[in-house]
């Protein structure tokens, strides 16, 4: 019986060595258009992160300048950015606050221990929450150019924001074929006290559908 445990412990580790790691990997990326909608989202009205001049500006050029290097030989990589009052939509806002948490820490000061509690984003769970969401919001920066929008969606028959399909159904036109959408959120939230972090730790969060990065009130003070 303990052959056969030891034989199988052996199997079970050859087989996570040899094969396990051929599937790890993720295939590459071929699709011919990359679209990137990088959005922000604001509670206040005191800067606007896509204007240069303030301290928290998004350098966009910057950003597109790095996916164009990361893109494959051949894909087409398209930045648009757009700026949204985080009170006006309230399904992001709902989804921000179901992904908050709180941790709690015990720290000792002044030989007593004090319990503090910190919020942070759960990156999982709002990523899971805006997955929904993202091609509402891109197609809806889509809309405001008839060129991008004949462009991404071949069948676009929309008027004014919304976007149609052949048989007028607001909402429905679907991404032209070989078209990848990557969204990036940020976040920018000026009723923080402390810093509002992913995961307990990070002010950025990576998926394989999406990034996105937050701003707080500590950062601004």
């Amino acid at each position: 019986a303990r052959f056969r445990a030891e034989l199988a412990n052996v199997v079970a580790t050859a087989v996570s060595h040899l094969f396990a790691p051929d599937i790890q990997f993720d295939a590459l990326d071929f699709s011919e258009r990359v679209l990137v909608p990088l959005i922000v989202f604001r509670n206040h009205l005191f800067y606007d992160p896509l204007e240069s001049g303030n301290t928290f500006s998004i350098n966009v050029a910057k950003v597109e300048k790095e996916i164009q290097r990361m893109a494959m030989p051949g894909q087409t990589v398209q930045v648009i950015t757009g700026l949204q009052s985080l009170l006006e939509h309230e399904r992001i806002s709902i989804a921000l606050t179901r992904s908050t948490r709180s941790d709690t820490v015990h720290e000792s000061k002044g030989g007593r221990y004090q319990a503090t509690s910190n919020l942070y984003i759960d990156s999982k769970a709002l990523f899971q929450e805006l997955r929904e969401s993202s091609d509402y919001l891109a197609s809806g920066l889509i809309s405001a150019s008839p060129v991008l929008s004949h462009t991404y969606f071949p069948d676009f028959t929309g008027d004014g924001d919304e976007l149609k399909d052949p048989s007028g159904k607001k909402g429905s036109a679907k991404w032209a074929m070989g078209t990848r959408v990557l969204p990036v959120y940020v976040f920018s939230l000026m009723d923080e006290l402390r810093p509002l972090l992913f995961d307990t730790r990070h002010p950025y969060a990576v998926s394989k559908e999406a990034v996105m990065a937050v701003q707080t009130g500590d950062d601004i003070a």
